[in-house]
């Protein structure tokens, strides 16, 4: 209002050059005063809208972990309750150790560090919780678990060269100098430079991909999405990508909680939404999955991500200057969830675990 009464008194000096210009200077000015007093009360809007969208997924994490039955498949992620049972477990998914060099098979939920829940705040505690499902805090990291592997293994040292990210399963390589370190390294970027994949994935998607097949080079970019930070728009592995790459193609894999929001259904067609006008929340699973899955209606926020690293080629890596082909079966809730949904994959598939994404219609 007092840019409006001054922008009125000039007027009637008829000063007009003047007037103009401040008219249009408190005009500007009491826009951006209103434009700030929205985005202040729009801050407020989504952080209570994140805050309590937070209270009430913990709340039927908890509830559902109760009210389904302790024996679920889901509910047995994490059985591990310090990081020597996880060294010991890890020992025993061990698929390849030879030369110094170690392929063990990564449970979901296992990160290379120990997240730290006492400074996460607002929607990143969001993003953590959705993703974390229903992992219990006492579950180790593989910075606590790897001084165990090392007395394990006899090991003078030990490092980890390549592993799949936290929120999937999947093979892991360990190296037991550095120079063994250099030498997978530089089989892996030879893959990349001879256009050989290097890892195959398996997993379950929500409806079919589209296209199904493809062969291309994709752009990748980090983004700022307003009060959530750098969300992924297309990255590397250890970024998302695939999960990312999924959705894109109208088919966000089963369990991912990040992603899958950006596709939405309009008059029965999928339609993909702009990362900067989703909000973070459970995936949307048709009622039929449901009873399929053993899980209460509407609790799709204990199912796991089901995406699982199961093969690594590092190429030339043999003396004879062969391929070095690891393979890793994909863990129990894994098969346990394609069984329910009659995906099972054909005994050569899973001997070999070379079968590409199954899906759900």
């Amino acid at each position: 209002m007092s840019g409006c009464l001054k922008v009125t008194t000039l007027w009637l000096n008829h000063d007009w050059s003047t007037n103009l210009r401040f008219m249009a200077t408190a005009a500007g000015r009491v826009n951006t005063e209103s434009s700030k007093r929205r985005s202040k009360s729009l801050k407020k809007d989504v952080s209570y809208y994140e805050k309590k969208q937070e209270k009430l997924i913990r709340e039927k994490l908890i509830q559902n972990t109760t009210e389904s039955s302790k024996n679920h498949v889901y509910n047995r992620l994490f059985p591990w309750q310090s990081s020597q049972e996880l060294a010991e477990h890890l020992r025993n998914t061990e698929v390849y150790n030879n030369d110094g060099l170690i392929a063990l098979n990564k449970p979901y939920g296992v990160g290379m560090t120990k997240l730290d829940r006492s400074k996460a705040t607002g929607p990143h505690t969001t993003v953590e919780t959705l993703n974390m499902g229903i992992t219990l805090p006492h579950v180790p990291a593989m910075s606590q678990v790897l001084p165990f592997l090392k007395e394990q293994y006899a090991a003078d040292h030990l490092e980890i060269v390549k592993s799949t990210e936290r929120w999937s399963s999947g093979l892991m390589l360990l190296s037991t100098s550095s120079k063994l370190t250099e030498k997978i390294q530089k089989c892996l970027r030879r893959c990349k430079a001879m256009s050989q994949p290097a890892m195959t994935y398996r997993a379950i998607t929500v409806g079919l991909p589209s296209p199904a097949s493809i062969a291309t080079k994709v752009a990748t970019k980090l983004e700022y999405v307003h009060n959530t930070g750098k969300v992924i728009k297309a990255q590397v592995s250890k970024w998302h990508f695939l999960r990312v790459w999924a959705t894109y193609c109208y088919s966000p894999i089963l369990g991912d909680h990040l992603y899958s929001g950006r596709v939405k259904t309009l008059m029965g067609r999928k339609i993909i939404v702009s990362h900067h006008n989703t909000y973070l929340e459970p995936q949307n699973l048709p009622d039929n999955l449901y009873s399929k899955l053993a899980l209460p209606p509407r609790s799709s926020e204990m199912v796991p991500c089901h995406l699982h690293l199961s093969t690594v080629t590092l190429c030339q890596f043999s003396k004879d200057k062969s391929d070095l082909v690891l393979s890793a079966a994909p863990p129990e809730h894994f098969m346990w969830t394609c069984k329910q949904l009659g995906l099972q994959p054909s005994d050569e598939e899973e001997e070999h675990g070379h079968n590409e994404s199954d899906k759900i219609q």
